[in-house]
């Protein structure tokens, strides 16, 4: 069997034919039915999360550095899918980012981060942020990857305004350790991926 790896620009950049196969296919890996427009689909049990929804997941986990890295993994723009309403990535890609040992690793977190949003929810049923499958793909909702990504500069944002303060939110907020996949030797690697992203 070959395998074959594209980047999001080359799916993009595919013809409609290509795309919408490609499409079906990851879809099909997930367990997703792509129904057509105003139909319902398996599609739903993937939650829509506000940014003060997953703040409130970030507090939740923010003590659990490796939960905390792998939630902004979830920022990073995927291969769109479902007309664009689903973004998705590969695990091990998320696992070498953010410096894993396994894709298991990786695997526990997010469920770590379903459980966290089921809690600020109060519903275990309330949807999940991400799903995962067997085939290595990681699905999340569009806006929930564009606000995960939101909640990550406005996080370098509270930095730069204090050095001192990571999440802007006073002594009391604790800082992860890492993010997006920046962790340098031994040092504290959020302030790496911050200085990086302001240079």
């Amino acid at each position: 069997m070959i395998g074959i790896t594209l980047t999001a620009d080359q799916v993009r950049t595919a013809p409609a034919a290509v795309r919408l196969w490609i499409e079906r296919e990851v879809a099909k890996s997930l367990g997703l039915q792509l129904s057509a427009p105003g139909e319902t689909s398996d599609m739903e049990r993937i939650a829509v999360c506000s940014l003060q929804e997953l703040t409130d997941v970030l507090s939740l986990i923010q003590s659990v550095f490796p939960a905390v890295s792998v939630l902004f993994e979830l920022g990073r723009e995927g291969v769109a899918v479902g007309d664009g309403r689903l973004s998705v990535s590969r695990v091990s890609d998320m696992m070498h980012h953010v410096r894993l040992h396994d894709v298991d690793q990786v695997i526990y977190y997010l469920q770590t981060i379903n459980e966290a949003l089921h809690r600020v929810r109060g519903a275990a049923d309330a949807g999940e942020l991400c799903v995962f499958d067997s085939e290595g793909h990681c699905c999340v909702a569009t806006q929930t990857q564009q606000n995960i990504l939101r909640l990550w500069q406005e996080m370098i944002r509270g930095r730069q305004a204090d050095p001192h303060d990571l999440m802007g939110g006073g002594a009391g907020t604790a800082r992860p350790e890492f993010a997006f996949g920046h962790r340098p030797g031994a040092s504290n690697a959020t302030d790496q991926a911050a200085s990086n992203a302001t240079s």
